[in-house]
């Protein structure tokens, strides 16, 4: 396995290669063209925003699955979707531009890439699908769009150098299951007004995350939700119920808040 790997890094191409669209399959559609695969060499590609004389508008499903080549790449503007593992198991990429166009970046897209720091999000996208982000070790922070209206199950699980995130929208309502579980750096969140549900194991495994307030009144919390957050040393929760092993193995707990509103505490 080795010897494969040092060979394909062999093969590829250094500098940055503005691709024409030679090395692109495609299908298309009545707005544009969806990539498909590609098959060059580049460690740097900018994507093209025209083939052919038609416009780039998605990276369809594991379109770069794999591709142990890629450092960076730039993705045009008129790319409105990066489909499903679009970039999954990109080993050595580790910066990823994108456009103000895009809306949507599907479900583990850039999951196993475990070199990734920058993935440059602009303000208009909508949907990060379930495991997006999954097993990104090196990303240390992360500015989510404006736009933003769903997060996926286990969007940024198994961050292990997430330090930051920071959300600028009010769009977004629920902040689902495991979606940053296992994230051992992250210290400090702060969550929109919008988030009136967090889901099961939302926050597990965050062994750094010093408290967690959140001024909005939760509709439902998840359990286990902030399961083995061995720093918590305080918290502030407003939800009916506070579900099972909420704050199980939060050994540094010493101040716990919780509403009048609380019609239930399970074991």
């Amino acid at each position: 396995m080795l010897l494969v790997s040092a060979f394909l890094l062999g093969c590829c191409t250094a500098g940055y290669a503005a691709d024409t669209g030679s090395d692109f399959r495609y299908t298309a559609g009545r707005d544009g063209l969806t990539l498909t695969a590609y098959t060059g060499d580049a460690a740097n590609l900018t994507i093209p925003a025209e083939i052919a004389g038609e416009p780039v508008v998605a990276i369809g499903d594991e379109c770069f699955q794999g591709m142990v080549c890629l450092k960076r790449v730039h993705v045009p503007e008129g790319v409105q979707r990066l489909g499903d593992y679009a970039f999954e198991a990109c080993s050595a990429l580790q910066r990823i531009y994108l456009p103000a166009s895009l809306t949507e970046i599907g479900a583990g897209a850039f999951s196993g890439c475990g070199h990734l720091t920058l993935a440059d999000m602009q303000d208009d996208v909508e949907r990060i699908g379930d495991g997006a982000f999954l097993c990104c070790d090196a990303l240390v922070s992360v500015e989510l769009s404006k736009a933003l209206k769903e997060l996926g199950d286990f969007a940024f699980a198994g961050c292990a150098s997430l330090a930051s995130v920071t959300f600028d929208g009010e769009a977004l309502t629920a902040i689902p299951d495991r979606a940053f579980y296992g994230c051992e750096a992250l210290t400090r969140i702060t969550l929109p007004k919008s988030v009136t549900a967090i889901g099961k194991r939302s926050f597990s495994g965050c062994s750094s995350l010093r408290g967690f307030y959140h001024g909005t009144a939760l509709e439902s919390l998840g359990a286990y939700a902030f399961e083995k957050c061995e720093s918590m040393t305080s918290a502030d929760v407003t939800a009916p119920i506070i579900r099972e092993g909420t704050f199980a193995g939060c050994s540094a707990l010493s101040y716990l808040r919780l509403s009048d509103g609380v019609q239930r505490i399970e074991p």
